[in-house]
């Protein structure tokens, strides 16, 4: 049995956009997040994608 998820559909979709903005912009072509994502501080606030 597994636990239900406190994730939302929107919470997953941020993720989502957030982990492609990572391996397209910071990984592949080495430039900084950008907006929305350079201002969000996911260490002091862990829940922001809910």
């Amino acid at each position: 049995m597994t636990a239900a998820s406190t994730m939302t559909p929107g919470g997953l979709i941020a993720h989502m956009a957030l982990v492609e903005a990572d391996w397209l912009a910071v990984t592949t072509a080495g430039e900084g997040y950008g907006p929305p994502w350079e201002g969000v501080d996911v260490d002091a606030e862990p829940d922001w994608s809910r």
